[in-house]
């Protein structure tokens, strides 16, 4: 039989590469068919299919007042952050998006765990931090890059976001199950999306066989996917080696859209790329806190 270890660290490769696929999916997805309507699409559905499983559970409680804020703040966070990537993935390339998210990831990461947790700032995650900060100014200096300064800055933004969602969702992730988190969670998000894509006059196009509508369907499916490897591959491994695993997501993503969209990158982002994971790798390996599902 293959180990728990084996089973959560193919997990943990699988999500890895749907997380990916997903910024693959956005670029089939395109702004054209609308900023903010795909994700009214993806929430809806994901509340359908999570209410349904939550009724069968029945793990669920009534929410504390205290929380109102935490479970208001995630959404707004997940909105900032997938947008903007969306809108980023749709003008630049997929890898330079990947690198800059996970730059500003990393960065807001430390800058917030001192903040708020009082972390001390170890040598090493100095290092890390610096690594960052220096394979940014690698990317942002590229000279074909300059006129896509707005979009590079909306990568930027995203992992900032991301940053937030994580550290607003550790505030509530122990007194809640994971189910009735998304479903909340998921039910803003596409209530506000909503708001915004009426506000801004976006088209909501009727359900078709299109390959926008396709890509919107199986972006759905590989979230919920996606959040249950990642759930089952951080169980049963050390959080610190599923996080570490977790940046293959940057090498699927350059190889798909190699595949794709002929996308290659040039060498002085791939250095700059590699600065920035290898900083956000060292901050892993500093880490030996587990994680809850």
């Amino acid at each position: 039989m293959i180990k728990l270890a084996h089973k959560g660290f193919i997990a943990t490769v699988a999500a890895a590469f749907l997380f990916a696929l997903q910024g693959i999916l956005f670029r089939y997805i395109g702004v054209d068919f609308g900023t903010f309507y795909p994700f009214v699409i993806r929430g809806i559905l994901i509340v359908v299919v999570l209410a349904l499983v939550l009724s069968v559970t029945r793990n669920y409680k009534i929410i504390q007042k205290k929380d109102y804020a935490w479970f208001l703040l995630m959404p707004l966070s997940g909105i900032v952050s997938f947008v903007t990537f969306f809108i980023a993935v749709n003008n630049i390339s997929v890898g330079n998006t990947l690198f800059l998210h996970y730059a500003s990831f990393s960065i807001t990461g430390f800058i917030l765990a001192h903040i708020m947790f009082h972390e001390n700032l170890s040598k090493l995650k100095l290092l890390s931090f610096t690594l960052s900060i220096i394979g940014l100014i690698f990317i942002f200096s590229i000279p074909d890059l300059q006129n896509d300064l707005f979009y590079l800055v909306l990568a930027f933004v995203s992992g900032i976001g991301s940053a937030l969602w994580y550290l607003f969702s550790k505030k509530i992730s122990g007194r809640y199950s994971y189910t009735q988190i998304i479903i909340i969670d998921t039910g803003i998000v596409s209530v506000v999306c909503t708001i915004l894509a009426l506000r801004v006059g976006e088209t909501f196009h009727p359900p078709s066989i299109s390959i926008e509508w396709f890509s919107v369907i199986a972006m759905t499916i590989v979230s919920l996917v996606t959040w249950v490897l990642i759930i089952y591959g951080y169980r049963h491994l050390e959080a610190h080696i599923a996080s570490l695993i977790l940046l293959l997501d940057v090498v699927f993503g350059l190889i798909l859209a190699l595949i794709l969209f002929a996308e290659i990158p040039s060498s002085q982002a791939l250095l700059g790329g590699i600065l920035i994971l290898s900083g956000v790798a060292l901050s892993n390996i500093t880490s030996k806190k587990g994680v809850g599902g």
